[in-house]
């Protein structure tokens, strides 16, 4: 495997090059452009651009501007300036230029589905078992019946000097509140302008009859909010430096690879155990046997014995062999108890012998190898 790379190197980098080409095409090419929900100019299900479109077919004045509050105070008066679920303003010079804007002599509508603290506009939401979720209800306004779809939970709390322009069962939707010359108009349901949602029921002609945008000399959508949103952490840097960060991941990997390969065969571990298996057991036999150390073999071989019958039966290692085997009558198999007490005798002869014939050895061994096996099998 190491001498084909090596010859074949060059492949290896070529298909290496044209791997990254491809990812970079794939990676760089132009997404769908995304919108925010509820911008002006937006044609997806949550944008608001069916409102602005109709606004522009009906010749009425209607422009989309980002600009600050900050800057509205030498504005003309009469006009109409809508936000479309504005966040909660708390910059202070922020929300005096818009209390300006108004006291000049201009309307603001502000569609927001919890408007509560924005301008002093006090909201609470209720709770109903009976409301369900994308279900018509009746409102009233302007005189009229309506029927719409209610996606907010928000009802507002007015005063005397409010009218209320908006209501159902469950409280106040929309009211208009005089501040100076002009008015402030809140409506608790933004998603009434939504494309996906402007033409289900009456939500067109709810807005149209609400709003009079006929009024105004000039309609302004107000998109600094939305504009002034923060960039998200994947948008901070240009896409060829995620190019080049999954590229450099990539060719990490695979030198990583390369280096920790082997090639070759595997050699597994010895085992530890073969230390202790037969081999070192037939060693001693020989080593036994060759010196003619026959008694002392016999006489491990019996110590081994008295262990097993100690650990088997709890028979104390120092009780004597005619109480040994009395006490293994009718545990083992193939042995009677006058057999056993016979044997008992003539191990204990044998064991207090200086030295025995190998023929000895070979049949005492044989025997106590049995009676060990009888006593491990039970």
């Amino acid at each position: 495997m190491t001498n084909l790379f090596k010859k074949n190197g060059w492949l290896w980098i070529l298909f290496l090059f044209l791997f990254i080409i491809f990812i970079s095409l794939f990676s760089t090419s132009s997404p769908p452009k995304e919108y925010p929900a509820y911008m002006t100019e937006s044609p997806s299900p949550t944008g608001t651009k069916a409102i602005y479109t109709y606004l522009k077919e009906e010749n009425i004045t209607a422009t989309i501007e980002e600009t600050s509050p900050l800057h509205l105070a030498n504005t003309d008066q009469n006009q109409l300036r809508i936000l479309i679920d504005p966040p909660i303003l708390t910059n202070e010079d922020e929300l005096d230029g818009y209390k300006e804007y108004i006291q000049a002599g201009n309307q603001l509508v502000v569609l927001k589905e919890n408007p509560d603290g924005w301008m002093n506009i006090n909201a609470s939401p209720f709770q109903s078992f009976e409301m369900q979720a994308e279900e018509t209800y009746e409102l009233q306004g302007n005189n009229e019946k309506y029927e719409a779809i209610s996606y907010s939970n928000i009802r507002l709390e007015h005063h005397e000097t409010d009218t209320i322009l908006l209501k159902d069962e469950y409280g106040t939707i929309g009211l208009k509140r005089a501040i100076g010359e002009g008015s402030l108009i809140v409506i608790t349901e933004p998603q009434w302008s939504m494309n996906q949602h402007i033409t289900k029921t009456d939500h067109a002609e709810i807005l149209l009859d609400t709003i009079h945008f006929q009024s105004a000399e000039q309609v302004i959508f107000d998109q600094y909010k939305h504009v002034q949103s923060p960039l998200s952490s994947v948008s901070v840097y240009p896409d060829w430096t995620y190019v080049i960060l999954i590229e450099g991941i990539l060719l990490t990997i695979l030198w990583l690879w390369f280096r920790g390969k082997r090639f070759g065969p595997i050699y597994p571990v010895r085992e530890e155990t073969v230390r202790f298996s037969d081999e070192r057991i037939r060693a001693l036999a020989k080593w036994y046997r060759k010196g003619k150390n026959y008694q002392t073999a016999l006489h491990d071989q019996a110590h081994y014995f008295k262990e097993t019958v100690k650990m088997k039966y709890g028979v104390s290692f120092h009780r004597s062999w005619h109480e040994r085997f009395t006490y293994l009558a009718g545990k083992i198999e193939g042995y009677s108890s006058e057999e056993l007490e016979s044997i008992a005798d003539k191990m204990e002869q044998l064991l207090q012998k200086e030295s025995i014939h190998k023929q000895e050895f070979v049949y005492w061994s044989k025997k106590i190898d049995n009676l060990q096996k009888e006593v491990e099998a039970r």
